[in-house]
């Protein structure tokens, strides 16, 4: 029955709402330590670690690479750190994304999210120095792309009080 009031009372489909779970956000924005603002801070940035062991991820890379260019990101990206050089090679050569061929092996560690390491394409949103907690794992149809790359924006600059 809770869930189905859920349903309900979801705004339409492609409606921005308040995420309700923004004030952990906030929390985890502040507490990240990550406000290290450089020159390009002040642009959107999307920073994205693909691995060719998910079957969509290099297929679908350069349609979400371009709707979060033409969004206004700024895009970064970095490889599955566990696939093996050579093996990277080999799947963006097949791909026919050697423009790839020079990302480097991710470093995880400090990046939010990331214990979640079985699921790739994994994005993160970042804004003035900042990153939001939650990545965007996996691929999705544009609509739903461009929404959650908003979406996390949205609470980014919520966050620092600037919209």
């Amino acid at each position: 029955m809770a869930g189905t009031a859920l349903l309900v009372t979801a705004p339409a489909s492609g409606a921005s709402a308040p995420w309700p779970a923004r004030e952990a956000v906030c929390t985890a924005v502040r507490a990240g330590g990550d406000a290290a603002a450089g020159p390009q801070a002040a642009r959107a940035q999307l920073l994205v670690v693909l691995s060719p062991r998910m079957v969509y991820a290099l297929r679908e890379w350069p349609r979400l690479r371009d709707q979060a260019q033409a969004a206004g990101f700024e895009v970064h990206g970095a490889r599955d750190p566990r696939v093996p050089e050579a093996e990277w090679h080999a799947a963006v050569a097949a791909a026919g994304l050697s423009e790839l061929a020079a990302w480097p092996a991710a470093r995880l560690t400090d990046w939010p999210g990331t214990q979640v390491r079985n699921h790739w394409p994994m994005a993160w949103v970042r804004w003035q120095g900042r990153t939001h907690p939650w990545p965007i794992l996996g691929v999705m149809p544009d609509a739903a792309w461009l929404q959650l790359l908003r979406e996390r924006l949205e609470d980014l600059q919520a966050c620092s009080g600037q919209r």
